[in-house]
C-alpha cells in the first residue's frame, strides 16, 4: 500500500501528493460545503461533514485516501474559526477519477445532495463577478471586459480580486478550475 505515513500537521504536505484534479474537486466541494451551511441554523452546523475520497501518489504507487472536513466552530459572522480535516487511508483501492464528493448529515446518516445545496451555491458569485468570470473564461482580459461592460478598468480588477477573495484561491486560473467544476460557468 506504500507509505500513507506523513509527519506534518500542514495540509500543504499532503496536497502536494494528491492528484491536482482532486485538490480542485475537494475545494469546490468545501465551498458547496461552506455555503450550504451558511444557511442552516446555528445549532446544527456541527451535524455536517464532507466526505471524499482523494488519488495519492507516493514516490512508486498510487494510493487513496478518504478525506473528510467537519467545521467545529464559527464566528457571528458565520465565518469558520475552527475546521478539523481528517485524512486516512482508504480501505478502497477500486479505480476511480474524480472524489465521490459528499456532504453528509454525520447524525442522521443522510446524503445531501448537489440538488439541495447548489442553490446556496449560487450566492457565493455576485451577477457581476460571474459575468466578468465568464468574460475571463473566454479569454478577454481586463481592458477588453471593461470595453465590453462600459466600466472602468478598476472595477474589473476589483471584481477579480473579489471573486479570488470569495473562492478563496490564489489566482484567477484557480477561480475558473474551481468555477467549472462547481458548475458556476460552463463556457
Amino acid at each position: 500500500m506504500g507509505n500513507l505515513f506523513i509527519d506534518s500537521a500542514f495540509e500543504d504536505c499532503i496536497f502536494d501528493k494528491l492528484n491536482s484534479e482532486d485538490v480542485i474537486e475537494r475545494h469546490a466541494l468545501e465551498l458547496h460545503f461552506f455555503q450550504y451551511l451558511k444557511n442552516l441554523p446555528d445549532e446544527e452546523y456541527r451535524n455536517y461533514s464532507t466526505f471524499s475520497r482523494l488519488r495519492f501518489s507516493d514516490d512508486k504507487n498510487m494510493n487513496y485516501i478518504n478525506h473528510r472536513t467537519m467545521y467545529l466552530k464559527k464566528s457571528p459572522n458565520g465565518s469558520v474559526l475552527f475546521a478539523l480535516c481528517l485524512y486516512a487511508p482508504s480501505t478502497n483501492s477500486k479505480f476511480q477519477t474524480g472524489i465521490d464528493g459528499k456532504i453528509v448529515n454525520i447524525k442522521t446518516g443522510e446524503t445531501i445532495t448537489s440538488e439541495k445545496y447548489r442553490p446556496y451555491t449560487e450566492t457565493l458569485l455576485s451577477k457581476r463577478e460571474l459575468e466578468i468570470l465568464t468574460h475571463v473564461a473566454k479569454g478577454n482580459n481586463s481592458d477588453q471586459i471593461a470595453n465590453l461592460l462600459n466600466i472602468s478598468v478598476y472595477t474589473v480588477r476589483r471584481h477579480r480580486q473579489n471573486i479570488i477573495e470569495k473562492m478563496q484561491v490564489a489566482n484567477t486560473t484557480e477561480a475558473l478550475k474551481t468555477a467549472f467544476v462547481m458548475g458556476l460557468i460552463n463556457v
